[in-house]
């Protein structure tokens, strides 16, 4: 659009007011802050100078060329990205117009400054129309602006698109902290709805099928609401799994029952290990490896409560007591549902991560002060979390810190520490719980990064200062647990959801068919020039006024659809990309029908998406009721009947089938007297102890039952391969990023079938053999303590331990395979002069190949290094007893001893060599020269005179 320099105010402004009336309320009157002059170059564009306050003259673009910054940035864009661009700091509109004119598949630009003053200026210089009548443009010129309010337009876009953070750095030079403020504050709230939306995209139906397996018990269980204000003015620890922990976690002992101890699921194993039994354990992930952070520190712990969302892997909530669970609920309208049916009033909010989850728990209880522990929310040791925590990524920190995604932040006591983008967002989730929640925070983490609202202590000065003080604290969460929850509260509003699903679903079909006939005829007729609904003929106009009248009624079931919004999101993120490409069309008459055909097959796809969760949702429920039914059922005639047993097994059997293991559990202690000789009681002990990772136990209970009653073998042996089964998974999931924890999973799997798992046997033998050769090849290339010298050994390493360790790996590898993991490790020690561990190694290796000449001539080798004579000719007679080609070995040792004049000892192995190979006449001269050298002149000239015989 070709405008005079003279008119570019007045039709900006024109176009503000009709487009953007807000904006242009603000902008009519204005009066720059700066004191500003607008230069042009040669070519006449604008720039604008801006005098700062120290009197320092600043131009916010080139001096020659204002332009010279579009490239660039348009290079970290590319031309295909979708999504939102972040920019912080406009300048006079050069790169926000040219973003939007040459990014057509971007869906906002979101664009950010403390001042108008450039955009006024702008306004005066450069032809914004187009900028300006781009409905993609988000504009925010506020010094305190409201940022969720401001991004709001484009919620959803940044919850299901990738998102581009831009910083136009010149503007930042006019106020360098506050718009490194601003830009930190709108990254933390851009990236909080796209990791949200990402983890909804990514598992929204996991997500929303976990809470469903979660209903089916939770009325046994409590909610966290339960415990509000029960710990005021009680200090609590939070124990999170940075690797700084290491450094701090003895000091935890010393605060049992003196401070609540919150820790998050990984961090459990590390706490066991050192004496250490947490009050409350939170978890919140939805996938079911979760379980693997904690699983093998389960049994050593009994006075633990968890503190859940509704969305964790079932897994983890069926293997705690139901009395002991305390369920979360955030912001999403399924669990409003699920709160109210639980008695709840009050959400949560939600949780980035399990440390957030501690701390939203321990706000609410009123503790304080409130000190965080092993909270790093860096990579300051190049470690991902501290010892003992399971499924670590240090590999994956390890490729981070090599990589250009790491971010500096500030260190506790001073000094910067590396992050990610991830880790930054939860450090910015912190604060922002900490401003909204005001009281006493500690960091005591040993180093991290600095967490803006806590004072930094050390863990030692907390204790002596705040923990001298002791409480009852199972006492306080048992005082605080609510009366029985009403299963039939539960059971009225399913059966309400599945009523309102059938008249939804009528309604959907309804529209389905009219919607489809209407697009037939716009196809059909696609000659006609229909510009507008006017031209419609009135049959075709009422199709679609019914159209709309069927998604009036549809939209009109908020709650079932609020309910779903979850499980919709992936379809919901194709159909809002549909919605863009026919905004495209939209007011174009020439485009009219296309723009409608688009319009209605968009309505088709939502409404197709809708039908399947509604559908799948409603086939749940029913099972729910019919569980809750079932349950009741026997409960009440167990309060009466007086020949309980049938229905006490009645029950367990319906908590097996349905995988409830905890009310399970809770039935079996209450009646284990009544049923000490039943076998079908030892059976369900039996598997609770495997899923407890009890695996002895399980195996004492399992025989016993098995000797008992044969029947049991295929009830035991199918409850044992469908744990093994999902191993697999686990272990694909693994594969490639992490081998020790793929190995862990297989070796897991097989421990839980007993070891008779076909397909996890194959995976195993299969890594056990690539990591052979890696192994091998790192021996061959004999790299020193190189990083993949390193890797190999580790590796050699860890296969031996759980080798030695567990039988079940022993028996799925086999003899062969399970003695070159000690050969080749071995042969590491060797090289890096370790020979005693080596000798055990070598030792080792003997159990499961003894047949093998070379091997018994590598542990010679290495019990001749330590000096272990006696046992270095055991082993090197045994090689030669096995094949007398080895015998050319005692005739090296003997060269080497009559090389140091030990010529008795040389005579032996001389001797040795000549038994096993009489062919060797050429030996009797050496024999003779230890004869000589003993002064045996005699023996040595009958050496001579024999060998003088042989070679006649």
């Amino acid at each position: 659009m070709d405008i005079q320099e003279s008119n570019y105010y007045d039709i900006n402004m024109a176009v503000l007011k009709k487009y953007r009336p807000d904006l242009w309320e603000k902008m009519k009157n204005y009066t720059p802050s700066f004191e500003t002059e607008v230069f042009f170059t040669h070519e006449g564009k604008a720039n604008l100078m801006v005098r700062l306050a120290d009197g320092r003259v600043h131009f916010l673009h080139d001096k020659n060329d204002p332009e010279k910054e579009i490239p660039l940035f348009l290079e970290m864009i590319s031309e295909d990205a979708d999504g939102v661009v972040l920019l912080i700091g406009m300048g006079l509109g050069y790169t926000p117009a040219a973003i939007l004119e040459r990014r057509n598949n971007i869906r906002y630009l979101a664009v950010f400054d403390l001042s108008p003053d450039a955009f006024d200026a702008g306004l005066r210089h450069l032809d914004l129309t187009e900028m300006l009548t781009d409905p993609r443009l988000i504009l925010s010129l506020d010094p305190e602006p409201d940022i969720e309010a401001v991004l709001s337009p484009a919620n959803l876009a940044l919850q299901l698109e990738n998102i581009h953070d831009l910083k136009h750095i010149p503007t930042f030079s006019l106020d360098q902290k506050a718009y490194e403020t601003l830009s930190k504050e709108v990254f933390a709230c851009a990236n909080q709805y796209n990791l949200g939306g990402g983890a909804l995209l990514g598992g929204g139906k996991v997500y929303t099928q976990n809470r469903v397996k979660n209903m089916l018990g939770m009325y046994h269980n409590c909610i966290v609401q339960d415990l509000m204000g029960q710990f005021k003015g009680f200090p609590a620890i939070l124990v999170a799994g940075g690797p700084s922990l290491d450094k701090n976690i003895q000091f935890l002992k010393e605060v049992k029952d003196n401070a609540l101890i919150l820790a998050v699921d990984s961090v459990l194993p590390a706490l066991v290990s050192n004496g250490i039994s947490p009050d409350f354990m939170t978890a919140i992930d939805p996938y079911e490896l979760i379980y693997e952070k904690f699983a093998d520190a389960l049994p050593h712990v009994s006075d633990t409560s968890l503190i859940a969302s509704c969305w964790v892997a079932p897994k983890v909530s069926k293997m705690f007591s139901p009395e002991r669970i305390f369920w979360t609920f955030a912001g999403r309208n399924m669990e409003f549902w699920l709160m109210q049916m639980m008695n709840g009033t009050l959400p949560t909010g939600g949780a980035s991560t399990v440390a957030h989850l501690n701390l939203v728990a321990a706000i609410l209880m009123g503790c304080s002060p409130i000190v965080f522990v092993g909270q790093d929310l860096s990579y300051t040791t190049g470690a991902s979390h501290a010892l003992h925590t399971s499924l670590n990524q240090n590999r994956a920190v390890q490729n981070l810190l090599k990589s250009r995604d790491m971010i500096w932040v500030e260190e506790i006591n001073g000094g910067k520490v590396p992050t990610d983008r991830k880790m930054l967002n939860f450090k910015l989730y912190f604060e922002d719980l900490i401003r909204k929640y005001p009281g006493v925070y500690i960091n005591a983490t040993f180093q991290g990064a600095r967490i803006e609202g806590t004072e930094p202590m050390d863990l030692e000065e907390v204790i002596r200062t705040y923990c001298q003080n002791k409480m009852d604290i199972g006492a306080k969460i048992a005082n605080a647990v609510s009366p029985p929850l009403n299963p039939d509260v539960f059971v009225k509003n399913y059966e309400q959801f599945i009523k309102d699903a059938k008249s939804l679903l009528k309604e959907i079909e309804k529209a389905d068919t009219i919607q489809k006939r209407t697009i037939r005829i716009f196809k059909k007729n696609k000659g006609e020039r229909y510009r507008q609904f006017a031209d419609l003929p009135l049959t075709l106009q009422k199709k679609l006024n019914d159209i709309d009248k069927c998604h009036e009624k549809i939209d009109a079931y908020t709650k079932l659809w609020g309910i779903l919004d979850e499980v919709t999101m992936t379809g919901l993120q194709k159909s809002e990309r549909q919605k863009f490409d026919i905004e495209k069309l939209a007011g174009d008459p020439d485009n009219y029908v296309a723009w409608m055909i688009k319009s209605l097959e968009r309505l088709n796809y939502i409404n197709k998406i809708r039908k399947v969760e509604l559908k799948d949702f409603s086939v749940e429920l029913p099972k729910l009721i019919r569980f809750i039914e079932v349950e009741q059922k026997i409960q009440k005639k167990l309060s009466h009947s007086k020949s309980r047993k049938d229905d006490v097994l009645t029950l367990m059997q319906h908590y097996f089938s349905h995988g409830e293991y905890a009310l399970l559990e809770t039935v079996c202690k209450k009646y284990d007297k009544d049923l000490k000789d039943s076998l079908i009681l030892w059976f369900y002990r039996g598997c609770l102890s495997l899923l407890k990772n009890k695996f002895q136990e399980a195996e004492n209970l399992f025989r016993t039952v098995e000797k008992k009653d044969s029947k049991f073998e295929k009830r035991i042996r199918q409850f044992r391969m469908d744990l093994g089964d999902s191993y697999i998974g686990h272990a694909d999931f693994f594969n490639g990023k992490d081998e020790n924890t793929t190995r862990r999973m297989l070796i897991k799997g097989l421990r839980y079938s007993g070891g008779q798992h076909p397909q996890l046997i194959k995976q195993l033998t299969e890594s056990a053999t690539v990591d052979i050769q890696a192994i091998e090849t790192a021996v061959s290339e004999r790299e020193g303590m190189s990083d993949n010298w390193k890797i190999a050994r580790n590796l050699g390493k860890a296969w031996c331990r759980d080798i030695m360790t567990y039988s079940v790996v022993r028996r799925a590898l086999g003899n062969h395979l399970c003695a070159l993991f000690f050969k080749w490790y071995g042969n590491m020690l060797v090289v890096d002069g370790e020979m005693k561990p080596a000798l055990n190694i070598f030792n080792e290796m003997l159990i499961y190949v003894s047949n093998n000449p070379e091997y018994h001539l590598l542990r010679a080798d290495v019990c001749f290094a330590v000096h272990d004579f006696d046992s270095g000719v055991a082993s090197l007679s045994e090689a030669v007893r096995l094949d007398r080609k080895y015998a050319g070995y005692w005739e090296n040792i003997g060269d080497n001893l009559l090389a140091g004049g030990n010529f008795n000892d040389a005579l032996a192995a001389y001797e040795q060599n000549l038994m096993a190979l009489p062919e060797n006449k050429n030996i009797l001269k050496k024999i003779a020269k230890c004869y000589l050298g003993t002064g045996q002149v005699k023996a040595a000239e009958e050496a001579l005179l024999q060998l003088r015989k042989n070679s006649e």
